[in-house]
């Protein structure tokens, strides 16, 4: 077969190539390990307000200040992890007008009792997301997924966590809310505890687990 009648085909070969591997790089890059929507809970806290709140790819309300903050949380065992457990934190805004939450924040669990546990905070290893706005008088609710593996002391009863803001000022969550209270067993006795920040933030009831 002559060449010049090959080259149309090979064109075309070449685009349909070049579509296959630009969308492979957009899928990779967007795999996060979770699915995200909008019609179904998260891992199962309770939620509160009456909708969820927004994502916004740049600055449409000042940053949310800890004081106006309400924030309840909880934990089950993590069916991505047996032994650890994963959770999410719900989060409204009580302020009179609309405010922005963005950044990684830093975590840490205190007993209800107030001293702290030793956990290693791995924030660092969290990917960056859209900032979420969270509407005021807690007509939306943001969301904070976390995991929390290896706990080798004892059971340290009712906790909460220490959230702290991209601005440095800290949310005081109770992790009391109907997805439990599990524990994450001790798997390496010789490793720290490892908190960690999986999705900061997300749209109340858009995080849910692929595996779940």
């Amino acid at each position: 077969m002559p060449y010049e009648r090959l080259k149309p085909d090979l064109r075309v070969l070449g685009k349909l190539a070049l579509v296959a591997c630009l969308t492979g790089i957009v899928a990779s890059a967007c795999d996060t390990g979770y699915k995200f929507t909008t019609s179904q809970p998260g891992p199962g806290s309770q939620t509160s307000g009456s909708g969820s709140a927004t994502t916004s790819p740049r600055a449409l309300a000042p940053e949310c200040l800890a004081g106006n903050l309400v924030a309840r949380g909880g934990r089950r065992q993590d069916p991505g992890n047996p032994g650890g457990a994963i959770g999410d934190v719900m989060i409204s805004n009580s302020a009179r007008v609309a405010c922005e939450l963005s950044g990684v924040p830093s975590l840490g669990l205190r007993r209800v009792h107030g001293s702290a546990l030793v956990v290693q905070d791995a924030h660092g290893e969290t990917p960056t997301l859209a900032p979420v706005v969270v509407q005021p008088r807690g007509k939306s609710t943001a969301e904070l997924v976390f995991t929390w593996q290896n706990w080798c002391g004892q059971n340290p009863g009712p906790l909460a966590m220490q959230i702290v803001l991209k601005s440095g000022g800290k949310l005081i969550a109770p992790l009391n809310g109907a997805l439990g209270s599990y524990v994450p067993t001790c798997d390496r006795p010789d490793t720290p505890s490892v908190l960690r920040v999986e999705y900061a933030y997300v749209p109340a009831g858009a995080a849910n687990l692929a595996s779940a």
